[in-house]
């Protein structure tokens, strides 16, 4: 199974790099998503609305990046992979793929974001801590998208569907993860974050189980 994983992700990676357009064009809806907000506020003074906004922009990254995640494998290439690999290592190896690509567009929006709309309101921050959270975060984000992805796309109607069931699944982590964030901008040890830290960590564990146990019997739909 770790084999199938490993093969899988390498393959995901090589069509990616192919098609190098995509991640570009993700990039550039990073930039211009920030620099759009660069134009109405120049510069963010207050903690709580430089934490909330970098969310919001980040939500909508992974839902750009992530609607079209079963693409490749529908119609006569879906029956293909069936007799190739597992169901659970397909989910897993996409799970896994969309982590990689999440982490780098969650550096390309912090960088950018950084830049245009400045660092004044978080002196102070733990960054290691608030770091952190954007790796939960990109964990939580890659499992609950790419099992909503495989939902949709048997419905024939994936952008839709991957909206509409996508935003109330996701509501959770992104309020926890503005708290664990906002208790990291503000500097604070990381034993006040206990609470946060273990509730992401719970939701991420239980939404890849569910991918792992669910997905199965999706694939074989």
């Amino acid at each position: 199974m770790i084999s199938e994983i490993f093969k899988l992700i390498r393959k995901d990676i090589l069509l990616e790099l192919r098609k190098s357009h995509v991640l570009g064009g993700l990039i550039l809806y990073v930039l211009s998503t920030i620099y759009v907000c660069y134009l109405g506020f120049e510069s963010i003074d207050s903690q709580s609305t430089w934490n909330s906004l970098i969310w919001i922009i980040t939500l909508f990254v992974a839902f750009n990046a992530f609607i079209k995640t079963f693409d490749h494998e529908s119609g006569e290439l879906e029956m293909y992979y069936y007799t190739l690999a597992r169901p659970e290592s397909i989910i897993l190896s996409k799970i896994i793929f969309n982590l990689i690509l999440m982490l780098i567009l969650s550096l390309a929006t912090v960088l950018i974001y950084s830049i245009l709309m400045g660092t004044d309101a978080i002196r102070g921050a733990d960054l290691v801590q608030f770091g952190f959270g954007f790796v939960l975060a990109s964990l939580g984000f890659s499992a609950t998208l790419t099992l909503i992805a495989g939902i949709a796309v048997k419905s024939n109607n994936n952008v839709g569907l991957t909206s509409l069931l996508g935003f109330p699944v996701i509501i959770p982590i992104i309020l926890v993860l503005t708290d664990f964030s906002q208790v990291a901008l503000a500097g604070m040890p990381w034993m006040e974050n206990l609470q946060n830290l273990l509730l992401l960590v719970g939701l991420n564990v239980i939404v890849i189980a569910l991918a792992f146990v669910l997905f199965p019997y999706l694939w074989r739909d």
